[in-house]
């Protein structure tokens, strides 16, 4: 045997090793078939699935749209089939009201009658924008004319206030009224200790230039040497407590058997302008 001759049997041999035999390709060839019809199949499943899918999610949007506007429950309809008395359908109707209805709803007809009323009026009745401005550029005029009203009443109180204590700043002269003796009647005695200490009262505020004493009239005129003074004495007994502490001072100071000599409440004191009308009062009073 030639080298020719044993590489051509060489190859001849490997040949019909790597041959299969038929039974072995049918095989192969219904596997192949096979695999196939599975991959169609899954793919077939797999479409199903997939409208399945589409079906379930046309459900969730087309559901609740039922349940909403055509008021359609699943729970109150299987609550009709169980019991179909009064009582059930007034619930269903209080569950599925999502949407409210009209219990009176307006005809066509009456929507256009109700507006040719309108369109069918005089201008005269109806306000125009300018109509409105002229409303509103009164009010504000109003307004600005009743403010400086109130601020030009304001500004005259002040200035009355200012003038009369300009009037009173020179002051140096007292009025003191509403004395009265009307308890000490036939006590001679105890009447001079009241006029001695309301004496001593009015004189301990400060030096003393003049007075005048009308004590049967129930009143008496002081005069200081400084208006400064003056305003002070007015200051210190222009309300009740104040002039309370003062007599409660006299009234310590007087012995037992005194005691009622102490002068009363009532007394005022008052700037020589006010003079007028106090002592007219007084006067009546006397009468």
């Amino acid at each position: 045997m030639n080298l020719k001759e044993a590489i051509s049997n060489n190859f001849i041999l490997n040949s019909l090793l790597n041959q299969q035999p038929t039974h072995q390709l049918q095989q192969n060839e219904s596997i192949e078939i096979i695999d196939k019809n599975k991959d169609k199949e899954n793919e077939q499943s797999l479409s199903e699935l997939q409208c399945e899918y589409s079906i379930c999610a046309m459900f969730s949007i087309y559901y609740p749209i039922i349940k909403n506007f055509q008021n359609f429950s699943i729970n109150n309809e299987e609550n009709n089939n169980n019991n179909n008395n009064n009582n059930s359908q007034s619930s269903k109707n209080e569950d599925e009201t999502f949407i409210p209805k009209l219990v009176n709803p307006i005809s066509w007809g009456e929507l256009t009658d109700s507006e040719s009323i309108y369109s069918t009026s005089p201008s005269s009745s109806m306000y125009s924008f300018s109509d409105i401005d002229d409303t509103n550029n009164n009010n504000n005029n109003n307004n600005k004319n009743n403010n400086s009203s109130q601020d030009n009443d304001k500004n005259n109180n002040n200035n009355n206030n200012k003038s009369k204590k300009q009037k009173n700043k020179g002051i140096k002269k007292l009025f003191i009224g509403g004395i009265n003796f009307d308890d000490l009647k036939g006590n001679e005695q105890l009447k001079q200790i009241r006029i001695q200490k309301l004496i001593h009262l009015f004189q301990s505020f400060g030096s003393v230039l003049k007075t005048s004493y009308h004590w049967d009239k129930g009143y008496f005129f002081i005069s200081y040497s400084n208006n400064k003074v003056s305003q002070t004495v007015v200051d210190s007994f222009s309300t009740t407590k104040k002039r309370q502490k003062y007599i409660d001072k006299i009234k310590d100071s007087l012995k037992d058997s005194e005691k009622c000599a102490t002068p009363q409440l009532n007394f005022y004191v008052r700037f020589p302008n006010n003079y007028s009308s106090v002592s007219a009062k007084n006067s009546g009073n006397q009468k």
